[in-house]
């Protein structure tokens, strides 16, 4: 339990640096990888379904855009059985971060949050977007 937490606390105080919560000698860096680099390849009906929505790559980040809104997000998985899923929104200066303890076949929380029709999904976009 005590190896969770301090993931947690960690990838929180991480998320809240590249936020700009937190101060540190790295902001310029961290600002910087969030710049848009290049188009994602990713299919554009994330979370809208008209051409207002863009997959970007940033440095090491995916760039959401729709309707006006930027959501700043990156997600992994391990072979020992974990996934993740981490994204903010720089505007509202809200973020999320969302630890699962099981493979990516069994539960994998990046498909579930960009699920249109999940209330989870509705959750985290909503949360993001306000």
């Amino acid at each position: 339990m005590c190896g969770l937490h301090s993931t947690a606390s960690d990838m929180l105080k991480f998320l809240s640096a590249n936020i700009g919560l937190i101060k540190t000698k790295l902001d310029d860096a961290m600002q910087d990888s969030h710049l848009l680099r290049r188009a994602s390849g990713l299919p554009n009906n994330i979370q809208a379904s008209d051409n207002n929505t863009g997959q970007y790559v940033g440095l090491g980040w995916f760039i959401t855009t729709n309707f006006g809104h930027e959501v700043i997000w990156t997600n992994g998985a391990s072979v020992g059985g974990y996934n993740a899923y981490m994204a903010f929104n720089p505007t509202t200066e809200r973020g999320i971060v969302i630890l699962c303890n099981t493979y990516p076949t069994d539960i994998n929380i990046f498909e579930i949050s960009f699920s249109q029709d999940d209330d989870l999904s509705s959750l985290i976009w909503g949360l993001l977007n306000q």
